[in-house]
């Protein structure tokens, strides 16, 4: 969206508001001027704005835009708050539509008198919006990670968690397919939040992969991700940020709404694997041969 924006507006500032947690994901993104956190009290985050977009109808936030008197307020008109509160309203449902994610943000743009659906209509359109660099350079994120020249060079993410945003693999899948990507030479890493590690702790401890999981921050992260060859994962932010930064990556999905990839496919190079089945053990009934024959294709 803020790619969308510079193309048709150069001149626009764009200002991103979104949670401390985000806000260095923001911030790698070249198109974006300023980034505004917001904790979810303060109302000071929408002084000084012309217009403001809600990709998330945040009801605090829409409320404290009108109050303030924000001349534009767009959201959509399907949810109480936003009927209230916004002035320009879109009124398509997202839920059960497979139109990507992608082009329903583009679509709100239309009720800033700015058709960037209609130009960029595309999937292969979308990449070339987001301009994304990361916010370390390389050899810092080399650093947190604690990797070697030679394993740098080499490094593959998987990354197993997704704190239950979307149908996942499971464990013992992601651990057979690391075993077998270490025995084609690659460095495997595992990365993840250490609220994920409960699950992993077997895999992990004396494991040949390089555990990670909670020991980077954000910044560090999008350094490692930027820079790995290949990212294994369900649809998580983190496989959305490596296909960001031009990250091939491979990306596991249920193939039913909510979650179908025609609505949530990474936009970057990637191969996408779906089922509607479910595995004996629980997760995503993907084989791993599946999975290895699509990471060593994008690695090769």
């Amino acid at each position: 969206m803020a790619g969308a924006l510079k193309a048709h507006h150069p001149e626009v500032k764009v200002v991103w508001i979104c949670k401390p947690y985000a806000a260095d994901v923001a911030g790698a993104c070249g198109h974006v001027d300023e980034v505004r956190t917001w904790d979810g009290n303060q109302q000071s985050v929408i002084e000084g704005l012309d217009a403001v977009v809600f990709a998330f109808p945040e009801p605090v936030l829409v409320h404290a835009a009108a109050k303030a008197g924000v001349p534009v307020r767009v959201a959509t008109g399907r949810r109480w708050t936003t009927a209230l509160h916004a002035n320009r309203r879109v009124w398509r449902s997202r839920k059960r539509t497979p139109v990507h994610e992608s082009l329903q943000g583009l679509r709100l743009l239309h009720a800033l008198d700015v058709p960037a659906a209609l130009r960029f209509p595309e999937a292969t359109d979308w990449h070339g919006l987001l301009a994304m660099t990361p916010p370390l350079d390389s050899r810092v994120a080399q650093a947190a990670t604690g990797l070697s020249d030679k394993s740098w060079s080499r490094v593959v993410v998987l990354h197993p968690g997704n704190h239950g945003s979307a149908n996942g693999w499971s464990v013992d899948r992601f651990q057979a397919l690391g075993r077998r990507l270490t025995e084609a030479g690659w460095v495997v890493v595992v990365t993840g939040t250490e609220a994920e590690r409960a699950p992993l702790e077997t895999w992990l401890h004396g494991s040949e992969v390089l555990d990670l999981v909670g020991k980077l921050d954000v910044p560090a992260l999008l350094g490692l991700l930027a820079h790995a060859k290949l990212c294994v994962a369900s649809s998580t932010g983190p496989l959305h940020l490596a296909s960001g930064f031009g990250t091939p990556v491979v990306g596991l999905y249920h193939s039913k709404a909510p979650f179908w990839p025609a609505r949530w496919a990474p936009l970057g190079p990637c191969t996408v694997l779906e089922t509607r089945q479910e595995a004996p053990e629980g997760g995503l009934n993907i084989s791993v041969q599946e999975a290895s024959d699509a990471a060593l294709g994008l690695l090769a």
